[in-house]
């Protein structure tokens, strides 16, 4: 997601950021997403420090009010992951729906339940998309 939002930041920023502005970008970046995807999110010092205080707690935040304004505080941007989400929800709900459990021999052929193996499935799952979105050739269909 931080890539995401440095990818759409450099997009619609003005050019004044320079070369030396780049690691200040990226860890703010990366709070920012912090902020939106986890449920403990660490504090800006920790951030501060995975760059030696470079970026100091104050840059930050003003880098952070910065992305905002540029990003128009759109900070859900439509992912990969976002759209594997959608999908696997939607054969969750027609599983359910169509009782596919009942006639499976694992009884479990669902994406998102807190069970071990929907867990193992949807990790597959993403690492079988990873795998497609890194592969070059994928993106000329």
């Amino acid at each position: 997601m931080a890539l995401a939002y440095c990818d759409k930041f450099f997009e619609a920023a003005p050019c004044i950021y320079g070369p030396e502005d780049l690691q200040l970008i990226g860890v703010t970046a990366v709070f920012l997403a912090a902020k939106v995807e986890e449920v403990f999110v660490p504090t800006i010092k920790v951030f501060s420090k995975s760059t030696n205080f470079s970026s100091s707690v104050r840059h930050i935040c003003q880098m952070e009010r910065d992305m905002m304004s540029v990003l128009s505080f759109h900070l859900h941007p439509i992912t990969l992951i976002s759209w594997a989400d959608y999908y696997t929800k939607q054969w969750d709900e027609y599983a359910d729906i169509a009782n596919l459990h009942s006639l499976t021999e694992v009884h479990d052929c669902a994406f998102r339940q807190f069970t071990l193996h929907s867990y193992n499935r949807y990790r597959t799952f993403i690492n079988y998309l990873d795998a497609v979105a890194i592969d070059y050739k994928a993106h000329e269909f």
